[in-house]
């Protein structure tokens, strides 16, 4: 059976792209650089880089759920699709050329709107400013363990070891899973075999994880417990499909 798993990119650096090169191109003509009659260029880049491409990868960060990239990207496609239609339907005819102060006042709402997606980049991160920093690495729990020992172990709060491993707020022992833990300065970063680890926590690791096989696993199985292909699985394991216990070798998130 073919495989069907499919990993989506993101398509922020696409929507950076399409504001940047249409703003510096436009900019240029502002500044001088580029005489007047280049505007024409500038406003067919702006049309269909500057405005379809941000509308397109707004929907792309719509379906990715990501709201804040959906409203700037989508914003910001609309703002370069109102400019071009300004200057090209008044060049037409079609409509009377706006006054200054009309295009003035609407550039300034721009403005408040960009202050606006500004101080909601903070958000994020303000919400964050009580987090550690630090490195994680899988802890292997015995079957009964308390999670509040295990998180006083590892200097953390219980709040903090849930909210890392994904785990129900009334979880109160471990049935024997992977966990994810500060590692210490000293202490080297482990291999394990995360049959049982939750997916939110492998997550949280980023970069590859070094996975050991265990008995019942197939690159189906496998793909499916870290959300990557089995294309890619294959590719890790050498092109080959067949698997060994005990086995070692790195998965890429």
């Amino acid at each position: 059976m073919a495989d069907q798993t499919v990993k989506s990119a993101n398509p922020a650096p696409l929507g950076l792209a399409a504001f940047g090169v249409t703003t510096v191109v436009l900019s240029a003509i502002n500044a001088g650089l580029l005489p007047g009659d280049a505007l024409p260029a500038v406003l067919a880049l702006a049309f269909a880089f500057g405005g379809l491409t941000q509308l397109l990868v707004g929907a792309y960060e719509f379906k990715n759920g990501n709201t804040f990239g959906m409203v700037a990207f989508s914003a910001y496609g609309a703002f370069w699709l109102w400019f071009t239609f300004l200057f090209w339907a008044s060049g037409a005819n079609l409509m009377k050329a706006s006054s200054g102060a009309g295009v003035g006042f609407s550039l300034f709402m721009w403005g408040v709107f960009t202050l606006y997606m500004w101080v909601a980049t903070f958000r994020t991160n303000l919400a964050k400013t009580n987090q550690r920093l630090v490195s994680w690495q899988p802890y292997e729990s015995r079957k009964g363990e308390s999670f509040e020992n295990i998180a006083t172990h590892f200097g953390l709060t219980l709040v903090e070891l849930r909210a890392a491993n994904g785990l129900s707020k009334y979880a109160q022992e471990s049935n024997g899973q992977t966990l994810l833990v500060p590692i210490g300065d000293e202490e080297p970063a482990a291999q394990f075999a995360a049959f049982n680890m939750q997916p939110s926590a492998i997550a949280e690791m980023y970069g590859s994880v070094r996975y050991t096989v265990r008995k019942g696993d197939t690159i189906s199985t496998i793909a499916r417990r870290f959300h990557v292909s089995q294309t890619q699985l294959r590719e890790s394991n050498h092109g080959s499909a067949h698997l060994r216990v005990g086995q070692h070798f790195n998965i890429v998130l």
